[in-house]
């Protein structure tokens, strides 16, 4: 005796590989698995059509996820804050203006979201203050000298950094 994979009844096969009691519960079956076949045909069409910009914002949400991380029992970079408040991914030298620094791990720390990353545009003096302490002033000024590097980065190459940083999360926790 089986159980239906569908309506879990209880039957006899009449072949060994039937999974299913009836031709109506066999039809759902098959149903099911076109439909989980189809569902992940579309997804990889929709991985495939994505642009660039979309790969860089999924990469930028992972990346900020991973500071976040990194930074959890630490205050906030720059007024030092460990209140209970919700907390950024704050960057030393903006995205605007140093594209390259963006996913630089140097550049980018535990910031509190409202007071210093929004309202104070990222309280700068007191971000470097702390980030010397922090990293080092030889690190620091090697972060000031690189602002205008470019940087070109491929899909290929965006889709190993979202990789790397997944496992960095993972690894954390």
């Amino acid at each position: 005796m089986k159980t239906c994979k569908i309506c879990l009844n209880q039957f006899e096969p009449v072949r060994a590989l039937m999974v299913t009691c009836s031709y109506s519960c066999a039809l759902a079956y098959s149903r099911g698995k076109i439909a989980k076949v189809v569902k992940a045909e579309n997804k990889v069409k929709k991985e495939k059509m994505k642009t660039k910009s979309q790969h860089l914002k999924e990469l930028q949400t992972i990346f900020n996820k991973y500071i976040r991380t990194r930074d959890f029992q630490e205050p906030c970079i720059s007024c030092r804050t460990i209140s209970n408040v919700k907390y950024d991914a704050g960057h030393y030298i903006a995205v605007s203006e140093s594209p390259a620094l963006r996913f630089n791990e140097d550049n980018c720390h535990k910031q509190c979201s409202n007071y210093c990353n929004v309202n104070k545009s990222g309280n700068y003096h007191a971000y470097r203050f702390h980030l010397i302490d922090k990293i080092g002033v030889e690190r620091v000024e090697a972060l000031e000298s690189s602002r205008h590097i470019p940087i070109h980065l491929s899909i290929p190459e965006i889709d190993e950094l979202k990789t790397v940083y997944k496992q960095k999360i993972k690894d954390l926790l």
